[in-house]
């Protein structure tokens, strides 16, 4: 866990996790404020609660600058979004992220508890090689599915 007491504690671009999050320092605040509320028992949280939460907003105008963070963040794969109206395989349409909760995605959980994402491919004995998916120490490790990393990856053989 000293890697979640870390990004809960330090400057946010200061973290050990913040490299491998791949996102900017307002969406990585998301995702502490995020981390903070699921400590409290709350593992849901609505987008606009977030979004008032940590940026207090002006005027309604202003919320939607947030919108595209929050997108961003499902793409990358560090949230969830959980909604029951809506079927999760259609395209994101950033006005209906107003009204959706989110959660941490389990990869996200797995990083800020582990320090790395042990993840497997489902091709036995391959272990990917790129320099998004390694853990702390620089090794490289098994990995499963990353949306956000995923698509960029080179398999090879051990």
């Amino acid at each position: 866990m000293q890697y979640l007491v870390d990004f809960l504690q330090k400057p946010i671009n200061k973290t050990k996790v913040y490299p491998f999050l791949k996102c900017n320092q307002e969406e990585a605040l998301m995702l502490r404020y995020l981390s903070e509320e699921l400590l409290k028992g709350n593992d849901e949280v609505s987008c606009l609660d977030m979004i008032h939460a940590l940026f207090a907003p002006k005027d309604s105008i202003e919320i939607l600058r947030y919108l595209p963070l929050v997108k961003n963040l499902l793409e990358l794969g560090w949230i969830a979004q959980h909604s029951f109206l809506k079927n999760l395989s259609q395209e994101v349409v950033l006005l209906e992220l107003l009204n959706m909760t989110f959660s941490l995605s389990v990869s996200f959980l797995k990083l800020v508890e582990e320090g790395g994402i042990n993840l497997t491919n489902g091709l036995t004995g391959t272990v990917i090689n790129h320099p998004d998916v390694r853990n702390f120490d620089g090794k490289t490790f098994r990995l499963s599915f990353v949306p956000s990393i995923a698509r960029d990856i080179v398999f090879k053989k051990l």
